[in-house]
């Protein structure tokens, strides 16, 4: 629906007359190479960690949709903590793309995988739809497409599906521009729409998003001096339109903040209560000038394009956006200059390129210094969110915009007045452009970075057999911890993740935990499993009375000796089982 709205071609950019299936034909061959890169179907993408983690909370909202876990905020891990689901991201906007397919009968991890898929299928054909309503040439709206949904840096980041879901932006760009040109209020309408819908999708995207639009609204503003056109309006129409107009504005923002106060609300009693994240954790994840020329992990670029260990996250670093959108930003440039492109639309190319510039400006560090600090500081949820550096998953629309821009220059440019030799170099240009556009972004880390469902399915049937049979048929023992670390190759996030994804097959409360953050008073050694943990289990428990009782409490591994008062009588030993 959203995507029938009223479109006007971007000036400048002409519409060539092409054949919607041919296109529509390359398109979907494209998205196949690029789905192909990034899914196995024996796989599930990412690793043991993240990856299941994120298939936990979409199985939460699954199980909440059905009455059998009673809050979505607070979900039974960490128990008994609550709040739980506001330490990473909720995937409110998209887990009924997961819940579909488990209504039709897959299972768990085959649910994951094709909620992935679904993401960047959304990713790509919005965004070409977008393109095309813009009047791009259909190689630049599929070029620009492709590199918007399977760029470098979401490849080296597949095992982080909450990054995926990002086709709101392509929208809320679009949308904005309208708004801009045109003033209707509707427009404004669908811009807040999309931002909140993002927002609701993720909330590190959502929160880049608001960055980068925020920066591109007052660069258009600017650029077209919607100031004269707003006092030719309030000058020449009456009251009753003014007033109309602004009434429909206020509509807009008071509607969005509302929409969005669901959400706020949880993360705002969360961070009320652990607090921001503090400022030394965020510093390694902020770019540098070099993270936008590192590229360890691309095929065609890797071996030139590593800068070794001078960076604590070298993956979180690696930053480089591709050689074809880098040249055709400076293509871009060089076109302007020379006025070889109209300039008639050229404000929303340039404010484009404003936002890339100056959100580049705004998070780099560089000698110990960052104007981020500043925005991390004063502005509000910024506290809550720690890398930074994948701003770039936003920014890179822009940067497409601005290359599937300069593609549709040079295509149109080619356009044949009849059949002949030109329409044959056109033919064998989109191919090179498309061609050279995916092996510019193909990275092996993509495909490497599974793991097999068979393996997700086996860990957690080995676990769930132990837990049956500590329980001895004894219903009353619903909380559950974990701490085994007898499986070869022990890490402890793979442990607590297993519990957590057996637990939750069980329906039991589970003491262990795993986030982008943890809960005020919960001891670091039970987060990494480091020891017995049983002084810090008596401590967590009296943190919560009544919660975690010798009648509940179910143990698989180190196995603490639990007193019957567990608020009065300190744990003095273990055993193990």
């Amino acid at each position: 629906m959203l995507l029938a709205v009223e479109s006007q071609p971007l000036p400048g950019l002409p519409h060539p007359k092409g054949r919607w299936k041919s296109e529509t034909l390359v398109a979907i061959v494209l998205f196949l190479v690029g789905i192909s890169l990034f899914f196995r179907v024996d796989q599930i993408p990412g690793g043991l960690d993240d990856a299941r983690f994120n298939m936990y909370v979409l199985e939460h909202g699954y199980r909440w949709l059905l009455g059998l876990d009673k809050s979505f905020w607070s979900a039974p891990f960490f128990y008994p903590a609550q709040n739980v689901i506001t330490y990473s991201d909720n995937h409110l906007g998209s887990f009924l793309f997961y819940s579909v397919f488990r209504t039709l009968g897959a299972g768990r991890e085959t649910a994951f995988q094709l909620w992935g898929i679904t993401l960047f299928t959304l990713d790509y054909f919005v965004t070409w739809i977008v393109l095309r309503r813009q009047r791009f040439h259909p190689v630049g709206a599929i070029a620009a497409a492709y590199l918007f949904t399977f760029p470098f840096i979401m490849g080296i980041r597949i095992g982080f599906m909450q990054l995926a879901p990002r086709f709101m932006v392509p929208v809320a760009f679009w949308m904005a521009s309208r708004f801009f040109e045109t003033g209707k209020g509707k427009y404004l309408h669908w811009f807040f729409a999309a931002c909140a819908y993002q927002i609701y999708l993720g909330i590190y995207i959502g929160y880049f998003l608001m960055l980068a639009i925020s920066s591109f609204c007052l660069l258009l503003f600017l650029l077209r001096k919607r100031w004269n056109a707003i006092n030719a309006f309030i000058k020449s129409a009456d009251r009753g339109a003014i007033v109309r107009r602004g009434a429909t504005y206020a509509a807009s923002c008071i509607g969005f903040v509302l929409v969005l106060l669901p959400l706020a609300i949880p993360y705002y009693q969360t961070q009320r209560t652990i607090g921001t994240r503090p400022w030394k954790e965020i510093v390694p994840m902020i770019p540098h000038w070099q993270s936008y020329l590192q590229a360890p992990e691309s095929y065609l670029w890797g071996k030139l394009l590593r800068f070794g260990d001078i960076f604590p996250l070298p993956i979180e670093q690696a930053l480089f956006l591709g050689a074809l959108p880098y040249l055709g930003i400076v293509a871009f440039v060089y076109l302007s200059w020379k006025s070889r492109l109209s300039p008639a639309g050229s404000e929303i190319r340039f404010a484009m390129l404003g936002v890339v510039i100056l959100l580049a400006v705004l998070t780099l560090y560089c000698s110990g210094f960052t104007l981020y600090r500043y925005v991390w500081a004063y502005l509000p949820g910024a506290g809550g969110i720690r890398a930074v550096t994948r701003i770039s998953l936003v920014l890179i629309y822009p940067v497409a915009f601005i290359f599937g821009s300069v593609v549709t220059h040079v295509m149109t440019a080619l356009a044949p007045a009849r059949a002949g030799s030109k329409s044959m170099l056109q033919l064998l240009l989109g191919i090179s452009v498309l061609g050279l556009t995916v092996l510019d972004q193909f990275t092996s880390f993509s495909a490497a970075g599974g793991v097999t469902k068979r393996e997700c399915k086996r860990r957690v049937a080995k676990l769930e057999a132990k837990i049956v049979q500590a329980m001895a048929n004894d219903f009353n023992r619903n909380v559950l911890w974990v701490n085994d670390q007898s499986e070869k190759g022990f890490v402890w996030s793979f442990e607590s993740i297993d519990a957590m994804l057996a637990g939750q097959d069980l329906g039991l409360n589970v003491v262990n935990g795993y986030s982008g953050l943890i809960p005020k008073g919960y001891p670091p050694a039970m987060f990494f499993l480091s020891g017995d943990c049983c002084d810090d289990l008596g401590v967590w428990a009296r943190m919560h009375p009544g919660t975690i009782t010798k009648k509940s409490f179910l143990q698989i591994g180190w196995h603490c000796e639990i007193p019957d008062d567990y608020l009065a009588v300190p744990i003095t030993g273990f055993k193990r089982d």
